[in-house]
This record gives structure tokens, C-alpha cells and sequence, in this order.
């Protein structure tokens, strides 16, 4: 038997492997769909979207507030309201659930859909490299000098070095020639 080394199905499954069943199961759902899915994805890039919020209670628990006018012992108004609390629905089962309140908004169109939408037909742009700072540059600069001055003969690489210094000192007035920062 060989001892180490890599054994044959030793070690821990790929993903796309684990997972095998359950991508197939939802690759197969989203085919199944993919004419609404793509509708909604529009309608949301385009038109943006509606929100609705629902709000349920148990109807034994809804209540208003009635106003009733006080008479006299002799059923004469008196000029005065009394307010008494009743149930919407009198009487009505504990479990039932009614709709107390919808509300409806519209939100614009989503720029991620469009964004999505956009780069799934023209193909993503790709990112922008963030640029060099000024010591970056300087840093390459000074590694390309250095490579290049250990290959000419000491006459060019002394004048070489001259220019640089005069760049420096134009660079940045009162600095000391050779201000190139260290190399990695």
C-alpha cells in the first residue's frame, strides 16, 4: 500500500461536486421561468417597481369610536357627546384575520437592472486600474534606473545620474539631490 502523498477521491469534494443536485435543481427552476424572470427584470429596469404592504389583525380586536348625543331623562338633546368605544365586527370569531390597511408605493426604476441589463447585452466594461501614486512612479523609475546604470559604462551612468538629480532638484525646490525614495 503507498503511504502519502495524494490517495485517489482523498480530500475534500469541490463545490460543483457537493452541491451537484441542488445547482442542477435550480439551473432546471430558473430555465422553467426564465420568460417571467426576464419580463420582471425589464419591468423593473424600465418602469421600476409597485410595493404593497399588507397589514392584518384578529377582527375580535378592531375598534371605532362613535360619538353619541346625551339626552335628557326625557329623551331631549342636552347638547353634549359621548364617545363609547365598539367592535367593527361584532361578535366575530377570535381567529378570523381581516385587512386592516394596504399600502401601495412606486419606486423608480432600479439602476442595478438596468446596469445588469446593460452589461449582460453590450458585456461588462472592465474595471478601471486605480492610478499610480507619485511615489509608485518613482519607485519603478528608480528600480529601471538602477538596472540600466549597472549595464553602461561609468561615464553614462554618471551623467545619468546628474539629470536625475537635476529633475529632482526642479522637482521639489530646496530638496537634496538623490530624493528618489528607497527600493523595495
Amino acid at each position: 500500500m503507498p503511504r502519502g502523498g495524494a490517495r485517489p477521491n482523498a480530500g475534500r469534494k469541490p463545490k460543483s461536486e457537493r452541491f451537484e443536485r441542488g445547482i442542477k435543481a435550480t439551473e432546471s427552476a430558473v430555465a422553467a421561468r426564465l420568460k417571467p424572470l426576464r419580463e420582471a427584470l425589464l419591468q423593473l429596469a424600465l418602469d421600476g417597481g409597485e410595493r404593497r404592504e399588507k397589514r392584518y389583525e384578529a377582527a375580535c380586536l378592531i375598534l371605532r369610536t362613535e360619538l353619541d348625543e346625551i339626552l335628557d331623562r326625557d329623551g331631549n338633546p342636552t347638547g353634549k357627546m359621548r364617545r363609547s368605544v365598539v367592535p367593527v365586527f361584532p361578535g366575530a370569531d377570535p381567529e378570523r384575520i381581516v385587512l386592516v390597511e394596504e399600502r401601495v408605493t412606486t419606486e423608480p426604476p432600479d439602476l442595478r437592472a438596468i446596469e445588469y441589463c446593460i452589461d449582460r447585452i453590450l458585456g461588462k466594461p472592465a474595471a478601471e486600474p486605480a492610478p499610480e501614486t507619485e511615489d509608485q512612479r518613482l519607485a519603478a523609475l528608480r528600480t529601471a534606473l538602477v538596472q540600466v546604470l549597472e549595464t553602461t559604462d561609468p561615464e553614462v551612468s554618471a551623467r545619468v545620474a546628474q539629470a536625475i538629480d537635476d529633475l529632482l532638484r526642479a522637482r521639489s525646490p530646496g530638496s537634496e539631490p538623490g530624493a528618489l525614495p528607497p527600493g523595495e
